[in-house]
């Protein structure tokens, strides 16, 4: 009975456990976002490519944002957007993103035990000779000092 309840009250307040809480300037509530997902992030490479328009790059950033905010967040900074004396605007809402993106990639998904075990050897080892220390004697000829 408490497992449904703790799901019923993280769904009422649309929080998870990966929501990332932080605060802006002139704003009293806490707000929170999510990490991007690995498929937003490669939407949003993709849209910033060459080949798409600004219209395009600018909706992709917009329409990532808004996913990654927590419901009652977008609510709050959609009302800062709307007010014309707040000055919340584009370059915060890009420093957000940036700093998402940045949390996603310190957080890796995958344990560096998935990486592929080395090879094992079967043979004998062999070592190369070891190389001489090169001279830093001059070749040239000496020449003699006037004083």
């Amino acid at each position: 009975m408490t497992k449904s309840f703790q799901l019923a009250a993280a769904e009422a307040s649309g929080l998870t456990e990966d929501a990332l809480p932080f605060e802006m300037e002139g704003h009293d509530e806490q707000l929170y976002a999510y990490l991007p997902t690995e498929g937003q992030l490669v939407l949003l490479m993709g849209a910033m490519s060459e080949f798409s328009g600004a219209e395009e790059q600018g909706m992709a950033v917009m329409d990532l944002f808004w996913s990654l905010m927590e419901p009652e967040t977008a609510t709050a900074l959609r009302r800062r957007l709307r007010d014309r004396t707040d000055p919340f605007g584009l370059q915060d809402i890009l420093n957000i993103i940036e700093w998402l993106v940045e949390e996603s990639s310190a957080r890796p998904t995958k344990s560096s035990s998935a990486s592929t075990p080395s090879r094992s050897t079967s043979g004998q080892r062999s070592t190369a000779p070891a190389r001489r220390q090169a001279s830093t004697r001059s070749r040239s000829p000496r020449t003699a000092s006037a004083t």
